[in-house]
């Protein structure tokens, strides 16, 4: 009987160490989708007012419309893990769960970068400037609904499991509004719904673990 408990007593403890390894990860990966989808969302909220008149813009620098958002972002993403140690991603620290998690986070980068690039090829060799402006909302949520499937098959959040579905709809949404000012706020809506929102769902799980 003493045995029995002893073992118990270690596959908790155990289970314990695997949850308090993926913390971390959680945490960091949750503070990278919630600044991605906020400042991506402020973005095309700004695209989405310069193509209606709302909001004054030069015609020679609307073809770099948004490129302020990346590196805004970039610049957040490099500066937050020196501000909070906690958010910084450390190869090798996470549990399995949170490996899996991660991986496929850097799937759906990896993933995406492919499918910009060979949109960036189709549009050139087509001349026609929709396909990216068209193909890429709907690729990028297809994507994070795989990722978010991943997520929810490794760690059973039902957070997760609607972020998953709310991408899946995302994506067709976009096609279905392809082409006009609505696409835009719905690619506005579809950061902070599939990308913020489920990136503070992290951190707060993240939290209520400790």
């Amino acid at each position: 009987m003493t045995e029995d408990t002893d073992q118990a007593r270690r596959d908790l403890a155990f289970l314990r160490s695997l949850a308090e390894d993926g913390r971390p990860t959680l945490r960091a990966l949750g503070a990278l989708m919630l600044v991605s989808g906020l400042i991506q969302a402020v973005s095309a909220l700004r695209l989405w007012a310069v193509d209606t008149g709302w909001l004054g813009w030069p015609d020679a620098l609307r073809a770099y419309l948004g490129i302020d958002g990346v590196i805004l972002q970039l610049a957040i993403m490099i500066l937050l893990p020196k501000l909070d140690p906690s958010l910084t991603l450390r190869p090798g620290s996470a549990s399995p769960a949170g490996r899996a998690i991660r991986g496929a986070m850097n799937a759906l980068a990896w993933a995406l970068a492919a499918a910009v690039l060979g949109l960036i090829a189709a549009r050139w060799q087509m001349q026609d400037g929709q396909i990216l402006s068209v193909g890429f909302p709907i690729v990028l949520f297809a994507l994070a609904a795989a990722t978010w499937q991943v997520a929810y098959a490794v760690n059973r959040r039902r957070w997760a499991q609607l972020a998953a579905l709310a991408s899946v709809l995302f994506a067709i949404a976009m096609g279905s509004v392809a082409g006009g000012s609505t696409a835009i706020l719905a690619l506005a809506a579809g950061f902070v719904s599939c990308f913020a929102i489920p990136g503070a769902a992290m951190m707060r799980q993240a939290h209520r673990e400790v």
